[in-house]
């Protein structure tokens, strides 16, 4: 990726920058409009640039909101990339009210016709703006600071590749329609910080794993919701990722899906052979994972199960969750307990993180995070902990909206590739 030198500033950084070993703190940097000013240095951060649509569209009837009714172009599926209250909108000379002719969502970008509208169903010509987003990078270099600039994108911007001999000090994240900086927006980098959020209690799958190292038949099942049956166009989702390194490392992999409503014929590898079992199904909580347990995982005869559900636990019902945190626990309880015993050995693992401005998004996505360590810890099972490594992503200059490839639950590649490396680490021991 290219990058460009926005901002230069020729005066001395602290010791500990010239040294090679930043330690910037939140209070040696402020923000000002656009501008960002470290330890007395001043950066000019250059602005989103603007996008114009003018568009025919048909105006569905329907409250906006994330399901549609009506999609606008450049904005769809990107959160907040259209700009608050530059639509309008018109049929010929006929300048349309919106609230009476039309509702828009302009955090989903798009429009629905109320009732009683007289242009519901037609065709009408829309206009507004809309930008992309970015993640500028700070860096140090001979006793200066420089501020390097990203390449805009859509909803996943990367940090400009980092050049020779400098140091990465903190990003600047842009999300969409960014007019002003405030301490949201800088993220102080931690180059110790891994990419993965790390595992616990590894101790526990060592039976299983002298097993595997012994190239007898060994079957790895995979048991989740639909961000576990997720494929990715930028590498695949994690399961994914993992069948292909496998086949890499491995002399003979079979690799199976399991479907809601159908029952798994046993893969039954032969020694020397290794199965990989993907049994999530989009939708699911705990409970219905409870639910499919025998026909999608326990027929296989597993040696390994890694679990993970929260995301659609978490989602909101009513004035709480869909499946409380309490019920979470107890569904967790029981599924490591019937995993082992089947002979097989679960690895629980904590979620990645979803658009808290989500409306099914209650927002205490953290709290079952702390149930599946909790349930780890009591139960003496493997946990590999992904929420903490979502928690971690400012310290590598990165913003969790960034790794959300739909902006709502699903993680990009960026996301998924942070899921199969910590199960990698696990595996070998990192």
């Amino acid at each position: 990726m290219n990058t460009r030198v926005l901002s230069v500033a020729a005066v001395l950084l602290s010791a500990a920058v010239s040294a090679g070993a930043p330690h910037l703190s939140s209070s040696d940097i402020q923000t000002n409009g656009m501008t960002v000013t470290v330890q007395g240095t001043s950066l000019a951060v250059a602005p989103l640039d603007v996008s114009r649509v003018k568009k025919e569209i048909q105006l569905k009837p329907g409250t906006p909101g994330w399901r549609g009714p009506s999609y606008t172009p450049g904005t769809a599926w990107r959160f907040g990339a259209m700009t608050a209250g530059s639509l309008k909108a018109r049929v010929g000379e006929t300048v349309l009210k919106e609230g009476t002719d039309y509702l828009v969502d302009y955090d989903w970008g798009t429009l629905g016709a109320p009732q009683g509208s007289a242009w519901s169903g037609k065709k009408i010509m829309v206009e507004y703006t809309y930008t992309a987003s970015r993640l500028d990078l700070a860096v140090g270099k001979d006793g200066r600071i420089l501020l390097l600039q990203g390449k805009p994108d859509s909803g996943s911007p990367l940090l400009p590749k980092t050049p020779a001999g400098v140091i990465p000090l903190f990003s600047v994240y842009l999300p969409h329609n960014t007019t002003a900086l405030s301490s949201a927006n800088i993220n102080i980098l931690d180059l110790s910080i891994k990419r993965h959020g790390g595992y616990t209690g590894r101790e526990f799958i060592e039976p299983k794993l002298s097993k595997l190292a012994k190239g007898e038949a060994f079957t790895f099942a995979f048991l989740g919701d639909s961000i576990t049956a997720q494929t990715d166009p930028k590498g695949g989702g994690f399961v994914e990722r993992f069948r292909n390194w496998a086949r890499g490392k491995y002399k003979n992999v079979k690799y199976v899906r399991m479907a809601r409503g159908k029952k798994g014929e046993p893969v039954s590898p032969a020694n020397g052979q290794v199965a990989v079992v993907m049994a999530g199904v989009g939708g699911d909580t705990s409970v219905r994972g409870l639910a499919r347990l025998d026909d999608h995982v326990l027929v296989h005869r597993p040696d390994l199960v890694f679990v993970m559900f929260g995301v659609n636990d978490e989602n909101r019902r009513g004035n709480g969750n869909g499946v409380p945190p309490d019920q979470y626990e107890k569904n967790l309880t029981e599924l490591v307990m019937r995993i082992r015993g089947a002979g097989g050995e679960p690895v629980l693992m904590t979620t990645s993180m979803k658009n808290l401005k989500w409306e099914a998004t209650v927002g205490n996505l953290a709290e079952y995070a702390r149930r599946a360590r909790k349930v780890a810890a009591a139960n003496k099972v493997c946990l590999i902990d992904h929420f903490r490594a979502w928690e971690d992503l400012p310290k590598q200059g990165y913003n969790y909206m960034i790794a959300l490839s739909s902006c709502i639950n699903h993680p990009g590649a960026m996301g998924h590739e942070m899921f199969f490396q910590a199960i990698r680490a696990l595996l070998e021991g990192e």
